[in-house]
């Protein structure tokens, strides 16, 4: 997967770089429901009062994490913070070096979507006992300060039921379909199970014909939708992981000059929602709250109780809603996309 690369400027009094000796991507801009944890002596800033976050992603190739990257950037200066972020690129040995080297920098709090949890245990151990605030995002290592977590099955299901209620009400129960799904990773094996028994409880009549299990993105989406549609000409529609790997084979979808044809995914991407509002094959997604809900509603307000010594959640759970074009226009709106 091609890296990212965004380097953005800290406060103007100071430049903080954070990873000075990994080849990683990395992005930085100087930032102004369950069980809760007690509260701790208020956590250290740098001389500047400002509080430094280090965030490794899985990967910064999906194009819903780049939006969630550039969200953080924007609004991380509202809360006198710093973030910098780099893209361990699928590799559990790098993610754990880039660990290592925010620590050494001395970071106030890290930011982990973790390639292999089992991996990170004893490096997010060594980051506790340096007195670092550590967020999981998902699942991760076994130890953390909080989890923002989301229900794997039931985004899947959200997935799935999108496109059974697509096969009962415009193809009158019955269909051949394929899926798409990322069942390389543990987290999202639960997705795909989830997909795939949506459709099989709701659309008892519809017939699975072809599936690839290894897919994420848009090229992926577009060589499986190739794949699929050579070996079964007479597909009716292909549920998909996300709405990067929707897109891909959508394209895959035009190029056989199909007239009718249906994709469903999830992320509720601008461009996933531009495409249902001009009417295209992509017929549905699911939604997980967006960068807005990301970082406004769990990440921004975790740090800052964590910053302040306070209280703070153990877990938070991201919203699972189904996009279709009865609120299409909301969730716009709501992620703050301006659809043509």
């Amino acid at each position: 997967m091609k890296k990212v690369l965004v380097i953005i400027l800290a406060l103007a009094l100071c430049v903080f770089l954070m990873i000075g000796c990994t080849n990683s991507p990395e992005t930085t801009q100087p930032a102004s429901n369950d069980a809760e944890q007690p509260a701790q002596e208020p956590a250290p800033s740098g001389d500047d009062g400002v509080y430094r976050v280090g965030s490794t992603l899985l990967t910064m190739s999906n194009p819903v994490w780049g939006q969630h990257v550039e969200y953080a950037l924007q609004h991380m200066a509202e809360h006198n913070m710093e973030i910098t972020f780099v893209s361990a690129e699928e590799n559990a040995s790098k993610q754990v070096d880039q660990i290592e080297n925010f620590i050494t920098s001395g970071v106030d709090a890290l930011y982990i979507w973790a390639v292999d949890g089992n991996a990170l245990n004893d490096v997010v151990d060594k980051a506790l006992e340096a007195g670092i605030f550590v967020v999981n995002h998902q699942a991760g290592a076994d130890n953390y300060s909080t989890l923002l977590d989301v229900d794997e099955y039931a985004v899947g299901y959200a997935i799935g039921t999108n496109a059974a209620n697509y096969i009962n009400e415009e193809l009158g129960g019955e269909a051949k379909y394929g899926v798409i799904a990322y069942d390389i990773s543990e987290v999202y094996i639960h997705r795909g199970d989830g997909m795939r028994d949506a459709v099989l409880e709701l659309a008892p009549n519809a017939e699975k014909v072809i599936q690839a299990i290894a897919s994420a993105t848009t090229v992926e989406g577009m060589e499986n939708g190739e794949d699929f549609l050579q070996a079964h000409p007479d597909l009716d529609l292909i549920v998909c992981v996300n709405d990067a790997t929707a897109i891909g084979a959508m394209e895959s979808a035009r190029s056989k000059g199909l007239e009718k044809f249906a994709l469903f995914g999830c992320d509720a991407t601008e461009e996933g929602l531009q495409n249902m509002k001009d009417g295209t094959f992509f017929k549905g997604t699911v939604s997980l709250g967006g960068s807005p809900g990301l970082m406004d509603g769990m990440l921004f307000p975790v740090l800052e109780l964590a910053r302040a010594g306070k209280e703070y959640p153990d877990v938070q759970y991201m919203p699972v809603d189904i996009v279709d074009m009865d609120n299409l226009m909301e969730i716009a709106e709501l992620f703050g996309y301006q659809l043509k």
